[in-house]
């Protein structure tokens, strides 16, 4: 008789967890209460790398093929170009932010956007043997701290730059011999 109390409680909480389980497992998702943003809605690519959500509700997504910002309706789109605060390339791997208003788009280099004011600026390494500038910009991460402070890892080289964006560090793993 004991044995049938004590196991009462444990039965009880079993079907519990089913009854729970069997109501969240029974919600469906519909694709009708999606939008589906394509090429054709005016992204520069159909693949994205990243996405973040700057605070005037603005939607940015990365892309290999630039950089793309949305309203809500429509997508305006950031590329490439000779200009020194455009993208330093089309191939944007990710975004991160560095605080609350610098967006960080990385890839073959580096690029920040302030998104309350548009100022946009490229961290971009140069080094002595333009053969290899694109092996020391291709960016894996980014990070920043609370004094703003950015850094960043590329496969062979850790970079930190101060909050102006000076270069204070650098460790490369492979010496130019």
């Amino acid at each position: 008789m004991y044995q049938r109390i004590a196991s009462l409680p444990a039965l009880m909480l079993i079907a519990t967890i089913l009854v729970a389980t069997d109501h969240s497992i029974a919600q469906n998702i519909s694709e009708e209460n999606f939008t589906l943003y394509t090429k054709d809605q005016g992204l520069s690519s159909n693949i994205i790398t990243g996405i973040a959500q700057d605070s005037t509700g603005y939607i940015w997504t990365s892309t290999s093929f630039g950089l793309n910002r949305f309203n809500g309706s429509n997508f305006i789109q950031f590329h490439a170009g000779d200009d020194s605060s455009s993208l330093p390339s089309e191939n944007i791997k990710g975004l991160v932010w560095l605080d609350k208003y610098h967006l960080c788009a990385y890839g073959d280099g580096v690029h920040i956007i302030n998104t309350r004011t548009g100022e946009r600026q490229n961290l971009f390494i140069p080094y002595s043997n333009k053969q290899y500038q694109y092996k020391f910009n291709w960016v894996m991460s980014v990070n920043s701290n609370a004094g703003g402070d950015i850094f960043i890892l590329i496969r062979s080289v850790f970079y930190h730059f101060d909050k102006d964006h000076h270069l204070v560090f650098r460790f490369d793993y492979y010496t130019a011999e």
